[in-house]
């Protein structure tokens, strides 16, 4: 558990303590009264016997900047709302130092682990395992018989590469896609240390040496993952290529932004993303949890562009990229969208926090548990903000003029208060959230709908 939560630096068990710096910190994962979450010690206040493995008592104040889930596990006022009473058990410690270029140092590191090469590759077959480096030779001429000469391109999110939405989707699908395309394409990229736009301009690049064609008479149909939606949408609007493009998908898309990228939110996120580690099988949730971790403790968010690109704070900010592609004219295009988005209630996965929280109300304890219960999200983006096309968040009761209900799919628990726009399309279900949305049977329908469309 400890290695997948995803943090990266030297596990501290293997340095003796004599090596950290004052300016180092130790990051602990540790599970205390039913729940995990992240503990951190300066180099300075790491001494012998400190934090060992199986002991140690946590205090209030040792927690991430941002979370108070420490504290309110030591508030005597909440603490019998939880099965364990007393005691911390260390799951996993690491040490954080500094990164050749400091953070932005840390972020390539972290998106070099992902991507190794950026750029297009083909999906051959019906997994992760038949993804091919695709050049001009390679790439058939149409498919079924020259038929279509239309391509589908996956575009994946933050953390990520193309093998998690060609697994997600499943053979079936891609048999299908792969049936009625020229050929199925992913665009690998790094997504924190560069910006959406430099995502885009490398796209154009790639599709130019690839087969200049591509880039006009609306041979793209993008179905894009998260972040990956504005890589696409900064491919139409900034870079003003969409007459290339026929159908723009969204799945999970930050359109105006997430609050998982405001960084008043990362040390609370790493708090709660970290307990619901097993729920995705490609474990984005663990390796954001301990990139927000230490995010948290060394703090920066301006030299981590593909983060602050998704900040919804950033739309209100002249010059940002979130401004000017909220400035855009999405309409203007003649581009055709849809919409995936998802609402998930984590509270039976995680009842002791629910618990907590609970408690905490009832006891008038403000607490930024609030943030992440108050508003409905799929765990990485608000659901509302995946239909914000052109528009702010508080208009998100309404879609934009040019996005029909009809291509707006959510999937929401039985008992959500979320108000969906009229006449969108709505599937009752408990199990969706961020990571799972390619493979649900409604929407792959959609999709099959939505991109075959007259």
């Amino acid at each position: 558990m400890g290695e997948r939560a995803g943090a990266r630096g030297a596990p501290a068990s293997t340095r003796g303590v004599e090596e950290l710096g004052k300016d180092d910190v130790v990051l602990e994962l540790v599970e205390e009264a039913g729940l995990r979450r992240w503990r951190r010690r300066t180099g300075a206040g790491t001494g012998a016997g400190a934090g060992r493995r199986g002991r140690g008592e946590a205090v209030g104040g040792d927690g991430l900047p941002g979370s108070d889930l420490a504290s309110l596990l030591h508030d005597d006022r909440l603490r019998h709302c939880l099965a364990g009473k007393r005691g911390c058990c260390v799951i996993g410690r690491w040490v954080v130092r500094g990164f050749a270029g400091g953070l932005t140092g840390l972020v390539r590191e972290y998106d070099r682990e992902q991507v190794a090469n950026e750029g297009l590759c083909w999906v051959a077959g019906d997994g992760p395992e038949a993804l091919r480096p695709v050049t001009r030779e390679s790439l058939p001429e149409a498919a079924g018989g020259g038929r279509v000469d239309r391509v589908l391109l996956l575009v994946h999110g933050t953390f990520s590469r193309t093998a998690s939405p060609v697994e997600g989707f499943g053979p079936e699908f891609l048999r299908w896609a792969r049936t009625h395309y020229r050929a199925v394409l992913g665009f690998d990229h790094w997504t924190l240390s560069k910006t959406p736009l430099e995502n885009a301009e490398m796209l154009v690049e790639q599709l130019r040496i690839l087969d200049p064609r591509l880039l006009e008479g609306r041979r793209l149909d993008l179905v894009t993952h998260s972040r990956g939606g504005l890589v696409g949408r900064a491919f139409c609007e900034l870079l003003e290529r969409a007459t290339a493009v026929r159908t723009l998908v969204f799945l999970g898309t930050p359109n105006c932004g997430t609050d998982l990228a405001n960084p008043e939110h990362w040390g609370a996120m790493a708090d709660v993303l970290v307990n619901l580690t097993g729920l995705d099988h490609a474990n984005l949730f663990g390796r954001l949890a301990g990139l927000l971790a230490q995010l948290a403790v060394r703090a920066g968010e301006k030299r981590i562009p593909g983060l602050l690109a998704q900040n919804p704070l950033m739309a209100e900010v002249k010059d940002s990229f979130l401004h000017a592609l909220q400035q855009a004219d999405a309409s203007k295009g003649g581009v055709r969208y849809g919409v995936v988005t998802a609402e998930f209630e984590p509270s039976p996965l995680i009842p002791n926090l629910r618990s907590l929280w609970q408690a905490a109300k009832s006891a008038g304890v403000d607490t930024v548990l609030d943030r992440f219960f108050a508003e409905a999200n799929d765990l990485v983006v608000n659901t509302s903000h995946a239909w914000c096309i052109d528009q702010s968040a508080p208009r998100s009761r309404e879609l934009p003029a040019f996005l029909p209900p009809g291509r707006v799919l959510a999937f929401v628990p039985p008992d959500t208060e979320l108000a969906l726009p009229a006449q969108v399309q709505r599937v009752i279900s408990r199990g969706v959230h961020h990571c799972n949305l390619f493979s649900q049977k409604a929407t792959q329908d959609c999709l099959r709908e939505w991109l075959l469309a007259g």
